[in-house]
């Protein structure tokens, strides 16, 4: 099984692995990145994302979210190598961490894992059924793919509102002077106060934190929207940009050809905005609201990944449109068709007359 994401979509991809149960590993590449996600029986056992060659571990987590200290690491490192054992034993035998934290932590990474490879609109994908990833392990994790896909599809519409706020990576922020949090803000905006320092990036705080790309994201957004932060503006940026220099040709038009030209500005405003003023009328006049489109295209996109996810789930799409979508206001505008076998369909929109 080999393909690309453009052909053939990674839900698709991972949807045919579960329901055909099978086990080895899904090899993806993007450019220069890499990821890895294993799977067993159908459902995904772990996943592992390569940055510029080099793949992410588990202990390499650990230590730069400082859930782990230099001196546990090294120690760690030193146990495995002498008892040849996997890093996840070695953690808890030591009592560095329970079984149930170690299951959460490395669900929380598979989960990242799928979150960024679904961003990638051009990937190479290969199954390898031979391949295993963590074969010393004896911390076996088992998520079915539906429960990922169902978090990374929320996540994905939750992205567009944060970008607009945070549309970087590269963003430095300040807290602002007096900014007071209140009790009910989410849990990680609370601690990702003490990361905010006007100096480091957010890139350097997903690192730092431990929460993730979009776990930090969101804290951040919504310590945004409590009015908490604010964007660090350099030097560069607060600058007032440098008034232009009055052209040389200006300096010696006569006042007699300044008037010739605001006449003429004068004439061609008069003229657009008779011909603006007809072409505005016509709109207002018009059947068509073009907001009312835009939304009703927003909605026609949101049905059809609420119909996707339907599938993931029960294995066939559903008979109505009105079994899965929550928000129904643009269900009669649109025309819902279901092959007999359920496993294709077709969205349209009601043309208007």
């Amino acid at each position: 099984m080999e393909g690309n994401v453009k052909e053939f979509g990674l839900a698709d991809v991972i949807q045919f692995i579960s329901t055909s149960q099978k086990t080895g590993v899904l090899l993806l590449d993007h450019h220069t990145d890499t990821a890895s996600i294993a799977f067993a029986r159908g459902d995904i056992t772990a996943a592992v994302y390569g940055r510029q060659g080099k793949q992410d571990q588990l202990q390499d987590y650990l230590f730069r979210s400082k859930k782990l200290d230099p001196e546990t690491i090294q120690k760690l490192a030193q146990i495995q190598k002498d008892t040849n054992l996997g890093i996840d034993e070695v953690m808890i035998k030591e009592q560095i961490m329970t079984e149930e934290e170690l299951f959460g932590v490395i669900a929380f990474k598979i989960q990242e894992v799928i979150d960024d490879i679904f961003t990638w609109s051009d990937a190479h994908y290969k199954f390898d059924a031979q391949a295993d990833l963590y074969s010393k392990s004896r911390t076996k994790v088992t998520i079915p793919p539906a429960t990922l896909l169902i978090e990374t599809m929320r996540r994905k519409d939750e992205w567009p509102r944060i970008k607009m706020a945070i549309p970087s990576e590269d963003i430095v922020l300040l807290i602002k002077p007096d900014g007071i949090l209140p009790y009910d803000a989410l849990p990680e905006a609370k601690q990702m106060m003490e990361f905010i320092d006007g100096n480091r990036t957010i890139s350097e705080m997903i690192q730092l934190s431990g929460f993730g790309r979009f776990r930090t994201f969101n804290a951040l957004f919504n310590l945004f929207e409590l009015g908490m932060i604010e964007r660090k503006v350099t030097e560069s940026a607060a600058l007032p940009p440098k008034p232009k220099a009055p052209s040389p040709v200006l300096k010696f038009i006569g006042p007699a050809a300044t008037v010739m030209a605001t006449a003429g500005i004068v004439l061609i405003l008069l003229t657009a905005s008779l011909f603006w003023g007809y072409k505005v009328s016509l709109l207002l006049d018009s059947k068509t609201n073009l907001v009312e489109e835009l939304l009703l295209k927003s909605a026609q996109s949101k049905y059809r990944q609420e119909v996707e996810i339907y599938k993931m789930i029960n294995g066939r799409y559903p008979a109505e449109l009105k079994q899965v979508v929550k928000d129904r206001r643009y269900v009669d505008l649109l025309v819902y068709e279901v092959s007999g076998d359920g496993q294709s369909f077709d969205l349209k929109i009601v043309e208007r007359k």
